[in-house]
């Protein structure tokens, strides 16, 4: 009985170590909190480049607690040539989330196929203009008919806090 409980015990464990490899082969994602002189605290991902939002005419003055599912579906309307500049930050796997990160604002969401990190409800992105850890290029850029901000731990777009009342 005792050899029979050993061994169950010992292919659970070894199930369980293969789960976490499998995880980690998929290509799970982290977010972390990057600093920057100029506009402070920011998302980044695990090697260090700035996660962005995209916040166009339909996500005005909306908060992510009154986002609706059109509203939404705006804000991940980059396709396309849009895509090539602003890529979708995806997950193949588990997530992590770094030091200063709140788990409860951190998820996933599928669109066109695959899954985004999501972070506040926000489908997050990088910037192929970012190409070192830390640079943050892309912050408050107009383009694909909206403009693009650096995502605070908060959950908001940076710099927005205050602004009109509302913060995306």
């Amino acid at each position: 009985m005792k050899r029979t409980i050993m061994l169950i015990l010992s292919a659970l464990a070894m199930s369980l170590l293969a789960g976490i490899g499998f995880a980690q082969e998929m290509g799970g994602a982290t977010v972390q909190v990057m600093e920057n002189d100029t506009y402070g605290s920011y998302l980044a991902d695990g090697e260090g480049r700035a996660l962005y939002l995209f916040a166009d005419p339909a996500t005005h003055g909306q908060g992510p607690e009154r986002m609706t599912t059109d509203v939404r579906d705006a804000a991940v309307s980059c396709t396309g040539d849009c895509l090539g500049a602003w890529p979708a930050f995806t997950t193949e796997g588990e997530l992590t989330a770094g030091e200063g990160v709140d788990v409860e604002l951190l998820g996933t969401a599928v669109f066109d196929g695959r899954t985004h990190v999501v972070y506040n409800g926000w489908p997050l992105f990088t910037f192929v203009r970012d190409e070192e850890p830390g640079q943050v290029q892309g912050h408050e850029v107009e383009s694909f008919g909206g403009v693009w901000y650096l995502v605070s731990p908060e959950g908001h777009a940076v710099g927005t806090e205050g602004m009109d009342g509302t913060s995306y």
